[in-house]
């Protein structure tokens, strides 16, 4: 069963047109009662409805995908290995291809794992998020080959989409990106201590920030920032074995809608796997218009999280006790998004003294480049383009170099 669902699932994306066994699934739950295999039967029937809108409808196909994925989280819980239901969104097709992807590469990592082997499994209670399961899978596949990485960066898209890993690689730099898109700072740091886990050698830890964040309220968790589950505990964790046994490649298959097309360009492109991100092009004047729309709420009455930047001091201390050189790099801030603020520039740049006071004080470095792109070099209210790109990477580079 676990072997069929590998292929179908995984590297078919469902559209394979092969009869399915209906022994499969009895025999691969044996053992596990009739609860499990009823709900293993009902995945599986999920899985075998993919298959007719691969070639027909590519939204359809997404959300196929998704509905056999909770069911697969369904026969989780089943088995007693789960205590937290899976919410699926509703996808819209071609922007979500990659997200649903990693989250069918996830559950069935999961189910491979508590299948097989139940006992590592039941330690872990938690969904690993899309963006964690990519960059994990990444490490771990980074960590199999042995290959010394001294830097790992953590950080949300700005990290992600920002800092081009091939530039600074070519620098004489080994670096791995593990930000995650959308990832909250506890994420990031949950997802680094995988990061240290699976590589060992790592000397310096580079930590995006940007002081648009630190006006989120205090306790108030934002959806936008929040969607991303504990990595922490995530089975990819404990498993270490997994790097060898490991059933599917690292770029997770082909888009079974356009093979040409990898589904893992998100976060690891074929060409690096050091967790590279794509550039973003041009200036999206679409998306610009959303966030005009919604982030001046954050600045109704804005007040800075003090709590959140007091966390960032405390990892950094915990990060330099343990040997590691700690450079917080405070984002590309455009002058538009400051202007949303009703101060201005003025109150970002008080949040920057803040964050630096904090840094240094826990024997960390800090490197503001807030002010370091002009507004034409950006894609949106918060994220460079490729030309900001080239400036944001240099900048890191620099300061990576310096003694």
């Amino acid at each position: 069963m676990v072997e069929d669902l590998r292929i179908r699932l995984v590297q078919d994306g469902g559209c394979s047109t092969e009869p399915i066994d209906p022994g499969i699934v009895t025999q691969g739950l044996a053992g596990f009662g009739a609860d499990a295999q009823a709900a293993g039967e009902a995945a599986w029937d999920q899985l075998a409805a993919v298959a007719p809108s691969c070639d027909a409808d590519r939204a359809a196909w997404a959300q196929g995908i998704a509905t056999t994925v909770k069911s697969l989280s369904d026969l989780e819980q089943v088995l007693g290995t789960s205590d937290q239901p899976l919410d699926i969104p509703t996808f819209a097709g071609d922007a979500d291809i990659r997200d649903v992807s990693a989250l069918a590469v996830a559950q069935f990592d999961r189910l491979h794992q508590i299948i097989v082997d139940p006992a590592p499994a039941q330690a872990s209670p938690h969904w690993l998020g899309a963006g964690e399961a990519v960059v994990v899978k990444g490490l771990r596949q980074k960590a199999s080959t042995g290959e010394a990485i001294d830097v790992v960066i953590i950080g949300d898209s700005l990290a992600k989409h920002g800092i081009d890993v091939p530039v600074l690689r070519n620098s004489g730099i080994d670096v791995f990106n593990a930000a995650v898109a959308a990832a909250s700072e506890t994420a990031q740091v949950q997802l680094l201590d995988t990061s240290r886990r699976l590589l060992p050698q790592v000397s310096t830890i580079v930590w995006e920030l940007h002081t648009h964040r630190m006006f989120i309220p205090c306790g108030g968790p934002d959806p936008r920032f929040n969607t991303v589950l504990a990595a922490r505990d995530s089975v990819f964790m404990e498993v270490s074995e997994a790097v060898d046994v490991d059933p599917y490649e690292l770029i997770l298959g082909s888009d079974p809608m356009n093979p040409q097309r990898s589904l893992a360009g998100y976060n690891l492109t074929s060409e690096n796997d050091s967790g590279n991100g794509g550039a973003l092009e041009g200036r999206d004047a679409e998306r610009i218009e959303l966030q005009l729309r919604t982030d001046p709420i954050r600045y109704d009455n804005p007040t800075v999280c003090q709590e959140r930047i007091n966390d960032v001091g405390d990892n950094v201390a915990a990060l330099v006790a343990d040997g590691l050189r700690v450079v917080i790099v405070v984002a590309p801030q455009s002058q538009q998004l400051a202007d949303l603020h009703p101060e201005g520039r003025a109150a970002h740049a008080a949040v920057v003294a803040d964050m630096q006071a904090v840094v240094t004080d826990n024997g960390g470095e800090l490197l503001d480049l807030s002010t370091a792109v002009d507004d034409s070099d950006f894609y949106d209210l918060t994220h460079v383009n490729a030309a900001g790109r080239v400036i944001f990477t240099q900048e890191v580079a620099a300061a990576l170099q310096a003694d």
